[in-house]
């Protein structure tokens, strides 16, 4: 009975050593497992001091995907700075490496730029086989990219300031305006660029001597107002779609065509396609419109379109082709009067 006891005890004693020891060995195991990230996953503000960096860390089972996250979080910050200082509206698109920049300035006149996100790179990376997750940190360095914007800034000044001047020595009204036009398109870019140095934490701006936009843009003004349209009408929907362009940026019209600088001709053709169908009519359209100086008597070019519109009846298709040429108009007409009378050619 005394050695029954003595072996029951032993076993429990061996039992406790071995549970002691199991314990102790998951306590190991999960200690292990909770120090397997990168100590920079939750402590990269400790190498990446937001005083000397804008950082951000994408996550995701596709390393492409937390590049992205990664980057777009940088992109994002100029985004939300940008909208909240600019007058100007401005869209967004952001890729891995750069984002693309659409915005209408206040003087009428659309402005695209496909900018790099200069300087930002990937800092570190690690990917987590047990969670099946990548973790990406992007980084940029403010006091190199501050100094690359600088740089920017100070090249853009430069240009509006020239491209302004040789609008004092130009009789011609119309090209006075394209110089001063794109003068203002530079400095709309420096106020982009200020936006952006104000997220670097930049403070140490050259002042700008040269004019402001508000100013430019008054002298513009009244260039315009010795710079007058004449459109011809023969389709008043037309007319009136050509006329907002017109308007849009910023040129005043006149009905008297021997005081216009810029002489509008236009035709606009519309017939039935004689696609039988009985469910839609179908309506063919051609539109060509003549852009001249008609001081100088010569041309600016032609802007021709043309398409198909249906609808269940030809009046509604009619209806519908108008539609469409507005459409088209709104989107082609206006860059090509940029391009094509506001455009200095150098």
């Amino acid at each position: 009975m005394h050695y029954k006891i003595k072996h029951i005890a032993l076993l429990m004693i061996t039992t406790l050593v071995f549970s002691a020891c199991g314990t102790s060995q998951n306590k190991k195991d999960k200690s292990t497992q909770a120090t397997t990230l990168p100590s920079w996953i939750n402590n990269y503000k400790d190498t990446y001091p937001d005083m000397l960096y804008l950082s951000n860390m994408g996550v995701s089972e596709y390393k492409s995907m937390a590049e992205k996250q990664a980057y777009q979080g940088i992109a994002s910050a100029f985004e939300v700075h940008v909208n909240a200082v600019d007058e100007s509206t401005e869209v967004t698109t952001e890729s891995a490496d750069k984002f693309n920049q659409t915005y209408s300035e206040v003087f009428n006149i659309t402005t695209t730029t496909d900018q790099d996100l200069i300087n930002i790179k990937t800092s570190e990376s690690y990917f987590d086989e047990k969670s099946g997750k990548h973790y990406v940190l992007a980084t940029l360095n403010k006091s190199n990219t501050s100094a690359m914007y600088q740089k920017e800034r100070k090249k853009l000044l430069s240009d509006a300031e020239s491209i302004y001047s040789k609008s004092k020595t130009e009789d011609d009204n119309l090209l006075k305006v394209a110089y001063i036009s794109n003068s203002i398109a530079n400095l709309e870019k420096v106020k982009v660029i200020e936006s952006k140095l104000r997220i670097l934490d930049n403070a140490t701006m050259e002042v700008n001597k040269f004019n402001s936009v508000h100013e430019l843009v008054i002298e513009r003004e009244k260039l315009l107002e010795n710079s007058k349209v004449f459109i011809t009408n023969s389709d008043d929907k037309i007319y009136n779609m050509i006329k907002k362009d017109f308007t849009d940026l910023g040129f005043k019209l006149t009905d008297d065509k021997t005081r216009s600088v810029i002489l509008v001709d236009f035709e606009v053709k519309m017939e039935d396609s004689g696609v039988v169908n009985q469910d839609a009519k179908f309506v063919m359209w051609n539109l060509d419109v003549n852009l001249n100086h008609n001081v100088k008597e010569q041309t600016f070019g032609v802007y021709s379109a043309k398409g198909r519109s249906s609808q269940l009846s030809a009046s509604a298709a009619r209806e519908r082709a108008y539609f469409d040429i507005d459409k088209k108009l709104s989107k082609e007409f206006t860059p090509l009067l940029i391009e094509k009378i506001l455009r200095i050619k150098e």
